[in-house]
């Protein structure tokens, strides 16, 4: 048979991501007999005869026990091609819970390839001298099966990996609108509101029919600026900041609009959506790790999360005090 000298033109597998279209591509597409017959009578050489030509058979493929789609497997192939580590020495990471191999972005993909629950059983149930017989990428899954609840499991180093970070945008975004809510009420703040509503006023007093205002929305303060004296470069944003200072010896006011200005680019729903997305997180961990069992004592699930459950229990009730005391 001639060769196909490509070596230096080959794409390594750890070169390869899901997306690559390489991922995409299954032999089946193309390994017919006419295929093979074409390649085996153009380019297959027989030193003994050349005139006697046999038709040989398609490509030997390898058996597949549970997972049928050979993309699936393409892309399991190169998740796992990463780790650079073999699927017994993979599976002894997940029950050390090595967090310097199962990093956050390992651990989002190792859960995106996952298969369903019923596939997870079948692989589970594979014997020794079966997962021997795999192709290495459904070796690596059956490997993962025997471990019990393994998403949720992964998960739960997730949220472990993830809690600090977390918890410190929650944080930033609970007392950053605190202390918006309480400058909101500060007596700067009412004098200055109090002062532009009065203004307000006394500029529309000379027109026709024009009612006496009671309040207004806090978005008329950006107009300020708008609103020219007789210079053009002074308005009545320089009047009534002039007036704050000099008149009622009012000095904090611009430090305060700033911290009202912060507060008020915080999306309270975003954040909302994390808080409860952070809690039932929380809670499913908890739940899972105070019912989790085992007998393998290689399996150190137990004792690496017992630290960060009891802190993310005591966190998260402080968190929700908080949320309560002022948001809630």
């Amino acid at each position: 048979m001639k060769k196909m000298h490509w070596n230096e033109h080959l794409i390594s597998v750890n070169q390869l991501t899901e997306k690559s279209v390489w991922a995409k591509f299954d032999d089946k597409q193309v390994n017919r007999s006419v295929v093979v017959n074409k390649i085996h009578d153009n380019f297959f050489v027989d030193n003994q005869t050349k005139s006697r030509k046999k038709s040989p058979e398609p490509a030997k493929k390898v058996k597949l026990f549970v997972i049928q789609d050979n993309s699936v497997l393409q892309n399991v192939a190169i998740v796992f091609a990463a780790f650079k580590l073999t699927p017994k020495q993979f599976y002894e990471v997940l029950l050390d819970v090595n967090d310097n191999i199962l990093t956050v972005e390992a651990i989002e993909r190792i859960i995106k390839l996952l298969p369903e629950p019923t596939i997870i059983e079948k692989l589970a149930a594979c014997t020794k001298e079966m997962i021997k017989e795999m192709d290495e990428a459904e070796r690596f899954l059956a490997y993962c099966a025997k471990i019990p609840s393994l998403k949720t499991r992964l998960r739960s180093v997730l949220l472990k990996i993830t809690w600090d970070d977390r918890v410190l945008v929650i944080k930033e975004s609970f007392s950053t609108l605190s202390i918006g809510i309480a400058t909101f009420y500060s007596e700067s703040l009412k004098v200055f509101l109090n002062l532009v509503l009065f203004v307000g006023n006394y500029l529309n007093r000379s027109s026709q029919n024009a009612p006496t205002s009671y309040a207004f929305k806090l978005s008329l303060l950006k107009t300020l600026d708008k609103v020219k004296g007789n210079e053009q470069n002074y308005s009545l944003l320089h009047a009534l900041s002039e007036l704050m200072n000099d008149e009622f010896q009012q000095h904090s006011l611009l430090a305060e609009l700033n911290l009202i200005s912060s507060a008020a680019k915080v999306d309270i729903v975003a954040i909302r959506n994390e808080f409860n997305s952070l809690k039932g997180e929380t809670t499913s961990v908890i739940g899972f790790f105070n019912k989790f069992e085992t007998e393998d004592k290689r399996d150190n699930f137990k004792l690496k999360m017992q630290k960060f459950v009891d802190r993310a229990s005591q966190e998260m009730a402080d968190l929700t005090a908080l949320w309560n005391e002022g948001f809630a």
